[in-house]
């Protein structure tokens, strides 16, 4: 849960847009709202692994008693303030291992992947870090680090996942199946969770245990597809400068019939394992206009049937009613007779 029952209402004298931390401190802020800001202000690059433990701290008050809209204007605020140098990308880092909201999360992931600066002989440092946070056993929002990873479009950061998949437990992919969010379908992330779904298919037919993972990487690829069935498949391309990921990209939008055409051989290879959770997906793939329309309808069909149903009962009593009604009757007259 994002907030515990007794939390208070969003405070809105710090819900504005475009806003430094160093802007919202300057008006009326909770008291734990200023701790959190403060212990982000003392992050740099080499002291952020010293600093966790206190972070961690801070940072569960301050989910327990602020609410996900105003912890989201918190965010956008630090990363303004780090693109004008006035905090460290390192402060996303506390966002990103902290806090239980997938959308924030995710947003986390994506700010520092692109403003995490580069270092010479790391060029992908600020993926380094992120992917650091899988192999974590201190973490324990790891599905939702991967979701920001994997829809983050990129594939570098794709490439740098597989290693990790074997490592995974249940609970990262049950996390990973209801937390996944995107505004925008990325070629790379179709190609990256088919792969990874072949993957562990394949293992799946020598290790039964592992059936519950296809499950929930089906739910992902699901979820991912159904958000906006009508939506374009994107190929994005970033390119190397002062940081790894810099905001400019080129984005090549295709049609998403055009793209699944280059995806069917896979989809065909995993047709071949016979799983029914794959074969629903596909499925689902090939036609996800109809798959989405079909399942928004599903609970006026299932409301019908009950209805049905239950005239069906209403009609099935009926007689049982009369029967008794009329041995009611019967008893009565006998009554009579008897005191006669």
């Amino acid at each position: 849960m994002d907030q515990i029952a007794s939390s208070p209402p969003p405070d809105r004298s710090i819900l504005a847009d475009d806003s430094s931390l160093a802007m919202l401190l300057a008006g009326p802020v909770p008291g734990i709202v200023r701790t959190l800001v403060h212990n982000l202000q003392q992050i740099h690059s080499r002291n952020f692994r010293t600093e966790r433990p206190t972070l961690g701290i801070v940072y569960s008050r301050f989910v327990r008693d602020i609410d996900k809209t105003t912890r989201e204007v918190i965010l956008n605020a630090a990363v303004i303030s780090i693109k004008t140098t006035e905090l460290e990308p390192e402060a996303l880092l506390t966002f990103i291992e902290n806090d239980p909201s997938p959308d924030l999360v995710t947003q986390a992931v994506h700010s520092y992947l692109i403003l995490g600066k580069a270092q010479f002989d790391e060029p992908l440092a600020a993926l380094k870090d992120t992917l650091s946070m899988l192999g974590d056993p201190r973490i324990h929002n790891k599905g939702l680090i991967l979701a920001g990873l994997i829809t983050f479009g990129e594939r570098r950061v794709c490439a740098a996942i597989r290693p990790y998949h074997s490592q995974f437990k249940v609970d990262t992919y049950k996390q990973l199946s209801s937390s996944v969010r995107a505004t925008t379908l990325h070629r790379c992330t179709l190609d990256h969770l088919l792969n990874w779904l072949l993957e562990i298919g394949r293992t799946a037919e020598f290790k039964p245990a592992l059936t519950e993972h296809v499950g929930y990487l089906t739910r992902t690829l699901t979820s991912l597809v159904m958000q906006n069935p009508r939506r374009p498949v994107e190929d994005m391309s970033f390119n190397f400068g002062r940081f790894a990921f810099p905001s400019f990209t080129e984005s090549f939008s295709t049609d998403y019939q055009v793209v699944l055409v280059k995806f069917e051989p896979l989809l065909d290879t995993l047709e071949t394992l016979r799983n029914p959770d794959i074969n629903k997906l596909i499925s689902i793939l090939r036609n996800p206009v109809d798959a989405k329309s079909e399942h928004q309808n599903a609970p006026r069909r299932i409301q019908s049937h009950r209805r049905r149903s239950n005239d069906r009962r209403v009609l099935s009593i009926a007689p049982a009613i009369e029967r008794r009604e009329e041995n009611r009757r019967m008893l009565q007259r006998r009554q009579l007779s008897a005191q006669r």
